[in-house]
């Protein structure tokens, strides 16, 4: 039995990266500088999953999904290490296939990937 996953609406996206941008402004581990360079990434990224989106949307979604499980971690309180660069690996990975089709949404995840990982521990 094949499970039904709706199609990614992009009012979806917008909501998840959204949630991200909001989490990223409140957190207070993060200097004024990185917040708004992740939230100019993030409004780049958006644009590259819609546009992945209409062809691939179950990548699209996923790797919403791990943007936004990097940030919430890398912006958690009491964060573990070896889970942040859990999250972050599974960031970098869940757009690794698009590296040659999609080299620009490929370079915005991992610069996104970078700034929250050289923020230290």
């Amino acid at each position: 039995m094949e499970i039904f996953v709706p199609p990614l609406k992009s009012g979806m996206i917008k909501d998840q990266i959204d949630a991200i941008k909001l989490k990223l402004q409140s957190a207070d581990n993060l200097t004024s500088s990185t917040k708004a360079e992740l939230v100019e990434l993030l409004a780049d990224l958006e644009a590259e999953i819609l546009t992945l989106s209409e062809t691939h949307d179950e990548q699209a979604r996923r790797i919403a999904r791990s943007t936004h499980a990097s940030a919430e971690e890398r912006t958690r309180e009491g964060q573990a290490p070896e889970v942040v660069e859990a999250t972050l690996d599974e960031l970098r990975s869940s757009v690794a296939e698009f590296e040659t089709s999609h080299p620009r949404m490929t370079q915005i995840v991992g610069r996104i990937a970078t700034t929250l990982s050289n923020m230290g521990i």
